[in-house]
């Protein structure tokens, strides 16, 4: 028991001793700690800015790359038809099945119009016929 007082007792007087070297101490272990931390958090926002340009780049290259793929994909129909129009010459019943084809689908879709519209003004003069037989014969009556 006497040993541990005295050893509390050396204690006390070496930390009293040692106080201001070790509070000095403490301070520059804290100032380090924190210069180490706002470089850490500085070099991460660097790496931050760096990532998100690389994120720009990689939007730009994919946009880019399916530009490419869309205008890729439309000379590839491009030469498929010359293919087939190739094709086509190559044998008299294809072409003239090809031409065939062609023209009525652009002729229907021209005249589809002119149809619809003819189609409208007949029907237009039928229920106009109708009303005036249902008016005439509501008046002879």
């Amino acid at each position: 028991m006497i040993f541990s007082k005295l050893k509390e007792k050396w204690k006390r007087e070496w930390l009293e001793k040692n106080r201001a070297v070790l509070e000095k101490e403490l301070d520059e272990r804290k100032q380090d700690f924190v210069k180490f931390a706002e470089r850490v958090e500085h070099e991460n926002n660097k790496l931050n800015k760096a990532l998100e340009i690389k994120n720009l780049e990689l939007s730009l290259m994919i946009k880019t790359v399916d530009d490419r793929i869309l205008e890729v994909c439309k000379k590839d129909n491009d030469l498929h038809q010359q293919i087939k129009i190739i094709e086509a010459k190559a044998s008299p019943d294809k072409v003239w099945c090809e031409a065939f084809s062609l023209g009525f689908s652009k002729a229907w879709d021209m005249i589809e119009k002119v149809q619809m519209d003819g189609l409208l003004r007949a029907r237009k003069v039928i229920e106009d016929r109708a009303i005036d037989r249902a008016i005439s014969g509501v008046s002879d009556a």
